[in-house]
């Protein structure tokens, strides 16, 4: 600790806790003054006639008076270490400079009046010197309110970023934080239970930030403070968002206006009778068409619409282009999730068609280009998927098992075919998140 320093501060992992040394300064300097007033005073007042007593005994207060004093200032020092993030850890030195300012100012103080009351004459002319050392250890008694407001604040939180870390580069952003408390020990188990957000009446005694902004221009780690204060003692947590760049899986292009086709082959479960007699199942031929619809401003992302529509059913999703991947967006959690499409092998391993996962339309395994080919856009050339009715199963098993394997009936279940068959490009200039 350099000596007099003009704040006090401590860093704990990426959180720095810091108060001004101020009014350290003015209680040490006001001490300072006051015993200097004392040490002058008695060597007056033994040259003055009229003492009860030697000034040398009553002075003596400085010691008793003192150290009472500093043992109430410096209390909770005593349980300091048991907590890394306590104030009294944290400004140790500090709270042992204000007891010390204390002890010496109310010290000389509490002597100057006792050698000042323990005289029969005399007691005018040393009332200058008296008097400002008594005033003196009043103001020197601030270091105890300045101690006890320190330790006040018990164990300091500090901030971490609330909810999603990532977010696209080159937006902007009010990135909400929450002040967390720090790691404690449970009684019954003694191990550390984490984390954990602060209770309301903490989070009220602190003033400070709620959100940041931050705008990233260009993909990496973005670096930004919150900063709150409560009593004598100001926190700054430094803190990080990871900024990655809207660049879209090249296996779907993700353009607003682009339209893909596929021709659906799907054909029911077949049953048998009499172990030979085949029941056919039924064979239907229908459309399926992705199509995306146009982009929303989240609060990290800039998402895409896609719309897929088969037969008379249709629904929505939102993806996010982040690093060169199209993952689903949920919008109500604000979290990311799994790949749209994805290589099943090393992209690079081979040239297109290349083994992929279509989880838009539920295929685990597919074909993919990177390339274009015939079509106007990128998407996933054909794959497969199999439906069951649960209920039906259980019906054919049953059926199978009381007719000894006579008569199996199909049990609701489907396999489907899908071939791309058309693309369309959105307009020129329409948003879009390039391939990665």
């Amino acid at each position: 600790m350099t000596f007099l320093p003009d704040t006090f501060e401590k860093t704990i992992d990426q959180t720095t806790y810091r108060i001004d040394a101020a009014p350290v300064h003015g209680a040490l300097f006001a001490a300072g003054v006051g015993l200097a007033l004392l040490v002058t005073l008695v060597v007056v007042a033994r040259r003055r006639p009229g003492a009860l007593i030697s000034p040398f005994v009553p002075a003596l207060g400085l010691v008793f008076v003192g150290f009472a004093t500093f043992l109430y200032a410096a209390r909770r020092l005593a349980w300091a270490g048991a907590d890394a993030h306590g104030a009294t850890t944290v400004f140790h030195d500090a709270i042992v400079l204000d007891a010390a300012a204390a002890a010496v100012g109310v010290g000389a103080g509490v002597a100057a009046i006792l050698v000042l009351a323990l005289r029969t004459r005399h007691q005018l002319r040393l009332l200058p010197l008296a008097l400002p050392c008594a005033m003196l250890g009043v103001v020197a008694t601030s270091a105890v309110r300045h101690a006890d407001a320190l330790a006040r604040i018990g164990s300091m939180p500090f901030y971490e970023v609330e909810g999603q870390k990532q977010m696209h580069a080159g937006r902007s952003r009010d990135v909400p934080v929450h002040l967390m408390r720090p790691p404690g020990y449970r009684f019954w188990s003694g191990l550390e239970d984490g984390p954990r957000p602060v209770s309301e009446d903490v989070r009220a005694r602190w003033r400070g930030d709620e959100r940041v902004h931050v705008h990233p221009t260009k993909p990496g780690r973005f670096d930004f403070v919150a900063e709150a204060r409560s009593g004598p003692v100001t926190l700054t947590s430094r803190l990080h968002v990871d900024a990655v760049s809207e660049t879209a899986s090249p296996l779907l292009s993700l353009r607003v206006g682009d339209r893909f086709e596929y021709r659906v082959r799907a054909r029911s479960s077949d049953g048998a009778f009499l172990y030979f007699v085949t029941l056919k199942g039924h064979e239907t031929f229908h459309e399926a068409t992705v199509e995306i619809l146009g982009t929303r401003d989240r609060d990290a992302f800039r998402t895409f619409v896609i719309k897929v529509t088969q037969q008379d059913r249709q629904h929505e999703v939102e993806v996010v282009a982040i690093d060169g991947e199209t993952r689903f967006y949920d919008a109500e959690r604000g979290t990311i999730g799994a790949p749209v499409v994805a290589f099943t092998t090393d992209e690079h391993s081979q040239p297109d068609p290349v083994p992929c996962s279509f989880a838009l339309l539920d295929a685990g395994a597919a074909l993919c280009q990177r390339g274009h080919y015939a079509f106007a856009g990128a998407a996933p050339l054909a794959f497969q998927r199999s439906t069951s009715h649960a209920g039906k199963g259980i019906v054919t098993a049953l059926v199978a098992i009381a007719t000894i394997g006579l008569v199996i009936l199909p049990d609701g279940s489907s396999a489907s075919s899908y071939a791309l068959v058309a693309t369309h490009r959105g307009p020129e200039g329409a948003a879009e998140a390039p391939p990665g």
